[in-house]
């Protein structure tokens, strides 16, 4: 009974995101949108035409996002097995490290059948991470992010469509609505009066990034959230339980 599988799934996980942001960085170098401009003088339109090259890296980044996620996620739930073992009883199926945005009766069982045999301090402790308690904000916890994305990949992938950039053109408008804009298969086209050109600056070499997440959901995640949710699961969640391993060798 140690820390020692939850920190395996956690070095693999950090193999997985350096891989990661080596693709993504690559992805950058060669991958840039260009920009041309319009003038429509029938329809007295000026039109901006962002165009985009299709890249097959963003389904791979998007696959080695997925198991960074998975692996960080399974260390929680290596974590649960072994402060269920300290009851000296062989876990149930139903031990896991419980994740829950809401706070309800429904999700104090769940909790408690989830951690069944863990040290009353230990059930408290992973009652004190739950995304619930951030009320409202609970997307925000990282945890909640990180058994939201675990969850969607069982279904979709993280990011197929998942690439931003900085601002392509900035617009000095009074009124927003008089820009129009489509999607294209390979970028998109803004329409804006003519006659508003001059309030029009351009940035013709705009960089990249790559996002994941889910529209329905509304996660938008880049790179450096990744990093961020593996520190906060490697440097505080997991360490905050090794006293009770420390305690279980003491008193054995």
């Amino acid at each position: 009974m140690s820390l020692f599988n939850a920190d395996l799934k956690l070095q693999w996980a950090k193999k997985h995101l350096d891989t990661l942001a080596s693709e993504i960085s690559i992805f950058q170098k060669t991958n840039t949108y260009h920009i041309t401009t319009e003038e429509d003088l029938e329809g007295q339109w000026y039109l901006i035409r962002a165009h985009f090259s299709q890249d097959e890296r963003v389904f791979t980044c998007a696959l080695i996002a997925a198991d960074f996620i998975h692996n960080l996620r399974a260390s929680l739930d290596h974590l649960a097995w072994q402060l269920a073992y300290l009851s000296g009883h062989v876990p149930t199926r139903e031990i896991c490290f419980p994740i829950c945005e809401r706070d309800s009766v429904d999700t104090q069982i769940r909790i408690a059948k989830s951690t069944y045999g863990m040290p009353d301090a230990a059930v408290m402790l992973i009652k004190s991470f739950q995304p619930y308690k951030y009320g409202d904000a609970y997307k925000s916890a990282y945890l909640w992010r990180i058994n939201d994305l675990c969850n969607i990949d069982k279904h979709r992938h993280l990011a197929p469509h998942g690439v931003s950039t900085e601002w392509m053109f900035h617009i000095a408008l009074d009124n927003p609505t008089d820009v129009g804009a489509q999607q294209l298969e390979d970028g998109l086209v803004i329409k804006i009066p003519l006659a508003l050109k001059d309030k029009i600056r351009l940035n013709p070499n705009p960089g990249v990034d790559m996002r994941f997440g889910d529209k329905a959901t509304g996660d938008d995640l880049g790179i450096s959230d990744f990093v961020e949710m593996y520190e906060f699961v490697a440097h505080t969640v997991i360490p905050s339980f090794a006293s009770f391993f420390a305690q279980s060798k003491t008193g054995g």
